[in-house]
């Protein structure tokens, strides 16, 4: 409902350094201290400052922007401020997201946000998939990767494909029209109990 009509916000991103003509890269970082990924196995936590690591390295020239959840999160990316944009208040998503040309996510909203934008998406999420992200990836809105060499690779080969990133806002555009409007949904609901 919320996405639809998503815009940039010109001056929050100006706040952080963004111009209107960069290409971002954008990276949300996992829920690590929710219940479902608690005793999820696997070296996951780390995951998220190796991927930005491997963007690095690709010298890729867009912005990276990091979006961490917590202080623990802040920390483990400290080596790398000046390198990446950590904003430090609050953004709001889905304006970082019109403005997105490539989005990894380890969580789920944002990571189902970015796609249902036509934002080519790849999700690390640890303990996935989940039936949003397998809904999206039968799509072909989303792909999952958990390999940072790999997560880099695919974000820079897509960050040149203009082409691509326009199917994939194409794909979107028409996955929306054929969804209905849940407020409209909800009001329906509420009116018709009233």
């Amino acid at each position: 409902m919320w996405i639809r009509d998503a815009k940039p916000d010109w001056e929050m991103l100006k706040r952080y350094g963004l111009k209107p003509d960069s290409k971002i890269i954008t990276l949300r970082i996992e829920e690590s201290f929710a219940a479902y990924l608690m005793n999820q196995a696997g070296g996951w936590r780390t995951l998220a400052t190796k991927i930005a690591e491997e963007l690095l390295k690709s010298e890729p020239e867009a912005k990276i922007v990091v979006l961490p959840r917590y202080r623990e999160h802040y920390a483990a990316f400290r080596k790398l401020r000046g390198k990446v944009t950590l904003p430090k208040a609050g953004i709001y998503g889905p304006s970082l997201l019109a403005s997105t040309s490539v989005f990894i996510g380890g969580g789920g909203t944002m990571t189902a946000e970015a796609a249902m934008m036509g934002v080519p998406s790849i999700s690390y999420f640890p303990a996935g998939p989940t039936r949003v992200e397998s809904f999206l990836q039968q799509r072909g809105l989303l792909i999952r990767i958990q390999d940072p060499k790999s997560i880099a690779e695919q974000a820079m080969s897509w960050l040149e494909d203009d082409a691509y990133r326009e199917e994939c806002r194409m794909r979107a555009e028409r996955l929306l029209r054929e969804m209905e409007d849940p407020l409209e949904v909800i009001a329906g609901n509420i009116n018709r109990e009233a």
